[in-house]
């Protein structure tokens, strides 16, 4: 407990391979638009156009679960919103998913070309960034012996550094939610959301470690990729 009520004043490095974003990309090269953007720009207005889920299950299963899940939040958030409608998403900079407006796209694009060459010209300076973000940070998702870091804030900053070639990320712990793993998500049942939907939001957690749809993530992201540069798709 110690531990985790002051897990923001220690930093720590994390292999960028255990690192995540959002609904499942990883921090890898051709598993993230955002660095799929650095090798072609326009890859991220396909993201954005092509990436627009109604539910959190529906944008970690990529559409191949099909319960009823009314949310674009993670379970284990301690306040579920009902998901907004698209008119209506479409005026906030969810970096997560689409759709944008064309004006929060170019502010997206310009946040990474900005922190990317201040980071490559001036060297990673977490001081710069001020309390309580400092450092780039996040929380644990934990199944068995394996684990993944979610990334909740300073994801600019993570993606500069990986496409400055890191391989591990300077990162802390926020204290709330300090990890996440099955016994977590039992103990929320019935407060955080109804003890029926348990089976949901164990395959919600249970997405972020599925080689199967780690693997689609890849395929969707490489579609994607090929249409930026007008290439023909592929149908999967």
């Amino acid at each position: 407990m110690a531990v985790a009520r002051d897990s923001h004043r220690f930093y720590f490095h994390v292999p960028i391979e255990k690192c995540v974003w959002g609904y499942g990309w990883r921090y890898m090269k051709a598993e993230h638009p955002f660095l799929d953007f650095f090798e072609v720009e326009a890859s991220l207005d396909e993201f954005y156009r092509n990436y627009q889920p109604q539910n959190t299950l529906e944008a970690l299963t990529l559409g191949s679960d099909k319960r009823h899940w009314d949310s674009l939040e993670f379970p284990w958030h301690f306040f579920i919103a009902p998901k907004l409608d698209v008119k209506y998403r479409k005026q906030y900079l969810n970096q997560h998913l689409g759709p944008v407006m064309s004006e929060k796209l170019n502010h997206e694009k310009l946040r990474l070309i900005t922190t990317f060459n201040s980071i490559k010209a001036q060297g990673y300076q977490p001081q710069k960034y001020g309390y309580p973000n400092t450092h780039i940070c996040g929380y644990f998702l934990l199944k068995n012996n394996d684990f993944l870091f979610y990334i909740e804030a300073g994801k600019h900053r993570a993606i500069a550094l990986v496409e400055l070639g890191y391989t591990s990320l300077p990162v802390v712990a926020i204290p709330e939610p300090y990890f996440i793993s099955h016994q977590t998500l039992l103990g929320l049942a019935g407060t955080a959301y109804p003890e029926e939907d348990l089976p949901i939001v164990q395959t919600i957690f249970e997405s972020y470690f599925d080689s199967s749809l780690r693997q689609r993530r890849r395929q969707v992201l490489a579609e994607w990729m090929r249409r930026a540069r007008g290439e023909s798709v592929v149908v999967f």
